[in-house]
């Protein structure tokens, strides 16, 4: 369900992106030529490609069917304008097909073609189809897929075939109609679904399908007259496809644990990194027209700074994979090395013989549009079957890449020069648009993947892997924007400039990031050498009471249960002492129990023990406590089997034994264990400890410093968290001032069931 803060924010944007395209419009950018085709269809490909990538990760968490219908209509419209941009960039048309009423019906069948399987969508997902309906059947996607394109193919032969254009018109109304009245009913079914727990945000999606009613009625009215009101209709299905990717990535990341405003902030990222260079290349273009601006000395300083960006980046994130490996990370490193040794080409190539100063060499971008889409799937496969990567050197690995990188830039210069060369200049760029273009689409429908599930990973918490998913997706915007704009044109240095503004942003963001890093490097010595300390001494008590327990036996003289009891204590503490020194390395550097070392364990029986440990004498229901009257209540609805090991006595006691040692001595303790509701797989201990302290404001302020996160000052309490962590379960403290002298604490451990 929408909150009140989502509206806003869909009000606010809505606001801000109709006053943009009233910009836009105003600005009266080209709209007519090859090259503003390009650019606003590459645009519109882009966020379709978003959209479809959103849907298929979305799949992994709900494979439902109606989200193979949603990819049907995001899949079909990637095709289609994903096949315009790549057109126009190889044949160079000129007038383009939307400058007469032919073209403007192409479009209109492409939005009565996506209309209809949109409508289809919100049908089902507000209504109850049995599941045993043909539209549910595996095989009905790409099957609609692959006539609606094959459709809108035989309708684009046609529009060369046949000349008359009052053909074109009775068509066009048509298949406006139809796009029309399925755009307004598939927001309608889907707004009905506002209140309910969609797998989409329904209010969001219901606005994207009314806005491209909306672009398709603009277009039914510039069918007989096609104006630049063309371009109203473009913006309006940017604006819905990026409240369609909203509608999708934003709830992805929410049920996924991305809290609300990272999600959000996420899912704008996405779209922004191509929409806002793009509207900002082409209101300057249409201003400053044809100018060209031919400035060396710049163009060499920011190739320079971009590749010891990407060289930087890449040695970084290889030293930190060393001691913290990352699935997938190992290629988006590999993908690194090549735009360093890719920008190195770049700055060097004006001053080499054979290279035309007022044409820069696409060599490099097409090379590394084809890299990325190899490299890039490798990630998000390694990614999503971690288990399977295999420990490899990788030094050699990352200096292969770089071997390779360099002959693969020589081998495509070689080609260029050799075999391209006999053809004229715009047949050599027409080619290499077409491949920059294509192949970056399919690298942006892998890069999208892989963020979002990096996303879903950390919470949406900007991390090293993060970063490096970043920075790949600048060079893949910079090759679609260098595929739309001739060189030293005002759009070829829009991404010039987006690649000056990303070095500034990226090296701010690698700083932060390593002197967090450096910080908790720091927390972790300390850690270290705190939890040292401490277990050290634990094992040292268990292994003089294990000496203890033998001085006893050799004193006495008898034999009997006396002697048997004595040697099963001191098996018990040797063994004890032996299960710290193992796992001293896994306490000190965090992380998990593995799978063959936690099993079912009774929380009721570890908390008895606990009890005891700290010299509290219990029976079934009631603990009494020696040296005054103190009450202990046990309320168990049932004992809750949990996953666990014998480490969980510890983490009880000495979370008990902390607040005596550090807060003072219970008056009063209610103890209740019970099953989650959410999540149900899990049970929880709630322990409400009230202390009699003589200055309890104090208290409150000393016992805020002893959970706060990483802090070291009550080691018993530091410990006890990373026990419980160790099983794979959290452990909260709060504290509150209830009365008097009384200070209440609330201590809440939560363990994942076993079975």
């Amino acid at each position: 369900m929408l909150t009140r803060l989502g509206r806003g924010r869909i009000v606010l944007s809505l606001v801000v992106l109709f006053n943009g395209i009233l910009l836009l419009y105003l600005s009266e950018p080209q709209w007519s030529t090859p090259d503003a085709a390009i650019s606003f269809y590459s645009v519109l490909a882009f966020l379709c490609v978003t959209m479809t990538a959103s849907a298929a990760t979305k799949i992994r968490t709900d494979p439902a069917p109606t989200n193979r219908w949603f990819i049907a209509g995001t899949s079909y419209a990637s095709i289609v304008f994903c096949g315009a941009a790549i057109f126009y960039s190889f044949s160079n048309e000129n007038p383009v097909a939307h400058t007469s009423p032919s073209g403007i019906f192409l479009n209109l069948l492409a939005f009565a073609i996506t209309g209809i399987i949109m409508f289809i969508f919100s049908y089902i997902e507000s209504h109850d189809v049995k599941k045993t309906s043909f539209l549910y059947h595996r095989l009905i996607f790409p099957f609609i897929v692959t006539i609606g394109s094959m459709l809108f193919l035989v309708m684009l032969v046609a529009t060369r075939v046949f000349t008359d254009q009052f053909v074109f018109l009775i068509a066009g109304y048509i298949t406006g109609a139809v796009a029309v009245a399925t755009y307004i009913g598939a927001g309608y079914h889907i707004y009905q679904l506002r209140n309910s727990d969609s797998i989409h945000d329904s209010f969001r999606l219901g606005i994207a399908f009314w806005l491209l009613a909306g672009a398709s009625l603009n277009h039914i009215l510039i069918l007989p007259n096609p104006s630049s009101l063309w371009i109203i209709s473009m913006s309006l299905m940017g604006i819905s496809f990026l409240y369609a990717n909203v509608a999708t990535s934003y709830t992805f990341l929410v049920n996924v644990g991305v809290r609300e405003n990272l999600a959000y902030a996420v899912t704008v990222f996405l779209s922004a990194i191509v929409i806002v260079p793009f509207v900002v290349s082409r209101i300057l273009a249409s201003v400053f027209l044809t100018s060209i601006f031919v400035e060396i000395g710049a163009k060499v300083i920011i190739h320079l700074a971009a590749a010891i960006l990407a060289g930087a980046s890449a040695y970084a994130f290889h030293e930190r994979i060393k001691y913290r490996p990352s699935p997938g990370q190992m290629w988006i490193i590999i993908l690194l090395l090549y735009w360093t040794v890719a920008e190195i080409a770049l700055m060097v190539s004006p001053i080499l013989p054979g290279y035309s100063v007022g044409v820069e060499t696409k060599v490099p971008y097409v090379c590394g549009a084809f890299v990325s889409a190899i490299v890039i799937p490798m990630s998000v496969r390694r990614t999503l079957n971690p288990q399977k990567a295999k420990p490899r050197k990788l030094t050699p690995v990352f200096i292969g890449a770089i071997i390779f990188s360099i002959g693969i830039i020589a081998t495509g210069e070689v080609i260029r020069l050799l075999i391209l060369g006999v053809f004229e200049v715009s047949v050599e760029a027409a080619i290499s648009t077409a491949i920059m273009l294509s192949l970056s689409y399919v690298s942006l429908f892998a890069l999208l993947t892989y963020v979002l599930l990096l996303s879903s990973a950390s919470g949406g918490r900007l991390s090293f892997n993060s970063l490096g998913a970043g920075l790949v997706s600048i060079w893949l915007v910079i090759t679609i924007l260098k595929a739309n704009y001739d060189t030293w044109t005002i759009g070829w240095w829009s991404a010039e400039v987006t690649m000056v503004l990303a070095i500034i942003v990226f090296t701010l963001i690698l700083v932060r990031l390593f002197i967090i890093e450096s910080n908790r490097a720091v927390k972790r010595e300390k850690r270290a050498i705190a939890f040292s300390r401490f277990l050290s001494e634990q094992i040292a008590l268990h292994q003089t009471a294990a000496i203890d327990s033998l001085s006893s036996i050799s004193m006495d003289s008898t034999t009997g249960d006396s002697v048997l009891s004595s040697v099963s204590n001191a098996m018990s503490d040797i063994s004890r002492a032996n299960e710290l020194s193992d796992y001293m390395e896994l306490f000190i550097a965090g992380g998990e129990f593995e799978e063959g070392k936690i099993g079912p364990v009774s929380l009721r029986d570890s908390l008895y023990s606990a009890l005891e440990c700290v010299g509290l004498t219990s029976t079934k229901d009631s603990v009494q406590v020696g040296g005054g009257i103190q009450s202990i209540e046990l309320r168990m609805e049932q004992d809750c089997s949990v996953r666990a090991n014998s480490f969980l006595v510890d983490a009880f006691q000495y979370v008990l034994q902390g607040i005596i040692n550090r807060i003072g001595r219970f008056k009063d303790v209610s103890i209740n264990i019970r099953e989650s509701e959410v999540p149900d797989n899990y049970c929880v201990c709630e322990m409400n400890i009230e202390v009699y302290v003589e200055e309890p404001d104090n208290i409150l302020g000393l016992f805020e410093r002893y959970i706060e996160r990483g802090s070291l000052d009550a080691i018993e309490l530091a410990y006890s968290k990373s026990i419980i962590r160790l099983l794979g379960g959290s452990m909260s403290l709060r504290a509150t001032k209830t009365g008097g002298k009384i200070v209440s604490i609330v201590v809440s451990i939560q363990l994942k069931k076993s079975g």
